[in-house]
């Protein structure tokens, strides 16, 4: 077996290369062939090209079962890995010149409708944050009917594309215009300019950034985050979970293959992810709990941001068409890899900057499916299934019988400060929470 022996990391500050596209320079060398990649004396990748056999040899059933859970969602958060440049979903985006007017005003450092509009011209690039398009579209600033009618015309596909084409570009101008009507109709208008600002943004923007929205989706499990406090299996895996299911050789030959290579860094995995409450948290025994899937998705330069500390990321993939390159990039060790159909990499995904060359050559049909498996860090904190599904039901029930919690919004969750350590959520638990876990149950 090659092997690759490097002292020390090329010095790639995340300020210039993180969202930044890989290139054909950022290497010394393309690999094609079975090497091992040390980094001062530790074990970091393993490419190992065709060794996946379900993947070499996949059927056209389990192919079109992974296109149908790549294209499954849209995604618009991944981050850096969608490139740092903001191109897509402009109907519900703040510009940058927006976002520093806003970030300004409340301070008080502008006050004139002429350095308001300086600022918002400035920055026409798009920025990550969003606004709420339902309030947007129910404020005095939008001309509501107008904007329905033209989105009645661009979505209607009995209309011919360039009228269909016209029509969303007018709907997307009619709605994009709160910002300047509300500048012009409230802020110049108020005696206190930092509050008025203040107040649009906190109606009106969205916390949550969105990035580039591209295809890449994930099966598996999910465990709980603040906006979505209870683990579950994906939308996606629930679907269809006889297709899910049916992939198990799949996920054993990686687990097993990441065994056989990476010994060390698969027995710490196995450790910790064997011990979680459900079969299904675990891929069904092995040492991952979830697998991403992308769809002719080329990452930016990026680390994996979910992976449990000191986790091991394996990627591959299947392909349809004719195209060259689409590799995967370590600008920090100068190589780059050939990911093409069953091929195997493992490694330190989430402490090395690494992102993919562009597919060149295209063929009209060509098409790429990557897989990536990871373990979420928080997975093993996770009750049973069926008892996750139950704290998810807890919301629906908190919104009609505890509304003294509620925030006032139309999209409150049913959720509030403390709630799964009340008493109202330990009397529900008691009385609607299983105490053992069923394989048969999906979590619906």
């Amino acid at each position: 077996m090659r092997e690759i022996r490097i002292n020390s990391l090329l010095e790639c500050p995340d300020k210039k290369w993180i969202g930044s596209w890989a290139k054909h320079e950022d290497y010394d060398e393309y690999i094609t062939e079975p090497v091992d990649v040390y980094l001062d004396g530790k074990l970091v990748l393993v490419y190992r090209p065709a060794s996946l056999k379900t993947l070499v040899n996949v059927t056209e059933e389990d192919y079109k079962y992974w296109q149908w859970v790549s294209k499954d969602l849209a995604s618009d958060q991944r981050g850096a890995a969608a490139g740092k440049e903001i191109v897509t979903g402009r109907e519900v985006r703040t510009t940058k010149g927006q976002d520093e007017f806003f970030r300004l005003a409340i301070k008080g450092k502008i006050t004139t409708i002429e350095d308001a509009r300086t600022c918002e011209r400035e920055g026409r690039s798009l920025s990550p944050s969003t606004f709420y398009v339902g309030k947007v579209e129910d404020s005095p600033y939008v001309n509501k009917e107008e904007i329905e009618k033209w989105k009645g015309i661009y979505r209607k596909t009995s209309n011919p594309l360039e009228i269909r084409a016209e029509a969303k570009k007018k709907y997307v101008d009619l709605r994009l215009e709160w910002f300047n009507n509300w500048l012009e109709t409230t802020w110049a208008n108020s005696e206190d300019k930092a509050e008025a600002a203040k107040e649009c943004k906190k109606m009106f923007v969205t916390k949550q950034p969105r990035g580039n929205t591209c295809y890449s989706n994930v099966v598996g499990a999910m465990d709980r985050s603040g906006r979505v406090p209870y683990g579950r299996l994906t939308s996606t895996t629930k679907k269809d979970y006889e297709g899910f299911t049916r992939q198990e050789p799949f996920y054993a030959e990686v687990n097993e293959l990441l065994k056989e290579t990476m010994p060390e860094n698969w027995q710490f995995l196995y450790d910790r992810f064997s011990q979680v409450k459900d079969p299904r948290y675990n891929l069904f025994g092995t040492c991952f709990t979830s697998v991403t899937v992308n769809n002719n998705f080329r990452t930016a330069y990026h680390r994996d941001g979910n992976n449990c500390e000191g986790g091991i990321a394996v990627l591959s993939s299947i392909n349809s068409g004719n195209y060259d390159h689409f590799g995967l990039v370590f600008p920090e060790l100068r190589l780059g890899f050939h990911i093409g159909q069953g091929d195997f990499l493992a490694g330190d995904n989430q402490g090395l900057i690494h992102g993919q060359l562009p597919m060149e050559n295209e063929s009209l049909d060509a098409e790429s499916i990557w897989f990536v498996f990871y373990s979420r860090e928080r997975i093993v904190n996770l009750d049973s299934l069926e008892n996750e599904v139950c704290r998810r039901s807890f919301l629906d029930h908190s919104k009609i019988n505890h509304p003294e919690y509620s925030t006032g919004e139309k999209s409150w969750s049913g959720g509030w400060s403390g709630m799964w350590s009340s008493d109202e959520w330990n009397a529900y638990k008691s009385e609607h929470c299983p105490t053992a876990s069923s394989t048969n149950h999906l979590g619906n």
